[in-house]
């Protein structure tokens, strides 16, 4: 009785209630940066389930589309490494309904610049691609809390 419990445990390990998502980021957003011409930067992201994130983005200014750079396969999981299309992809795992991955950079949010070394970024339908920062950095300023997240409206 306890071996058959115990693979039925196993089991439920494996069913589709307990797969990964790894979310669904494919879509247009716009990062809410405008360069010096007045075009708005839009990131174009196309996922292949917990496999890959290829990036790519493009220039939008009344309506027309700019400057157009091909999504290629920049984010990859620790199994498919093989699907880098550039020099070093950033290796992500599922975190729950999106994906988390470790990076080190500076994040600005009202006029205050903090130090991060990981990254999760997971869908709100409302809003568009959430990205959770999480800081790294000792400066009083930034220590006051955990993460800071930031969303990038979609776009199309």
């Amino acid at each position: 009785m306890k071996s058959l419990f115990v693979l039925l445990a196993i089991g439920s390990l494996y069913s589709p209630a307990f797969a990964q998502t790894c979310g669904n980021f494919t879509g247009d957003y716009s990062t809410g940066a405008i360069d010096f011409l007045g075009r708005e930067t839009i990131w174009t992201l196309a996922q292949d389930g917990c496999r890959s994130l290829a990036v790519g983005s493009y220039f939008l200014k009344d309506d027309k589309v700019t400057d157009v750079v091909p999504p290629s396969v920049m984010y990859v999981s620790e199994q498919t490494k093989d699907l880098c299309e550039i020099k070093n992809c950033t290796v992500f795992e599922s975190a729950g309904e999106g994906i988390a991955f470790d990076r080190r950079g500076l994040v600005t949010d009202k006029g205050i610049s903090c130090r991060y070394d990981r990254v999760e970024w997971s869908l709100d339908e409302a809003k568009g691609l959430k990205q959770k920062y999480f800081l790294a950095d000792p400066t009083p300023a930034c220590r006051k809390q955990v993460y800071l997240e930031k969303t990038l409206k979609r776009v199309r």
